[in-house]
């Protein structure tokens, strides 16, 4: 409903199946615990660096029924 009124989205995940079938237009796997998609309490520069990627994909414009997958490289 977002991108339909031009507002783009990315979906943090950790659970690629699940975002398989939600299938946002764009998503960003992470490899965290659930509750930690952006990294640990403190932890500034490893949560500006998911964020940086999450970010990233918003420069993508997949077309109608497709949608973009990214895996987060691990964290520095």
């Amino acid at each position: 409903m977002l991108e339909a009124r031009g507002i783009a989205t990315v979906m943090l995940g950790n659970m690629p199946r699940r975002m398989e079938l939600i299938r946002p237009p764009r998503a960003l796997r992470v490899r965290a615990q659930n509750g930690q998609m952006i990294g640990l309490v403190h932890e500034r520069e490893a949560q500006l660096f998911v964020l940086r990627q999450a970010l990233g994909l918003l420069d993508v414009a997949p077309g109608d029924g497709e949608w973009v997958l990214k895996t987060c490289p691990e964290r520095p």
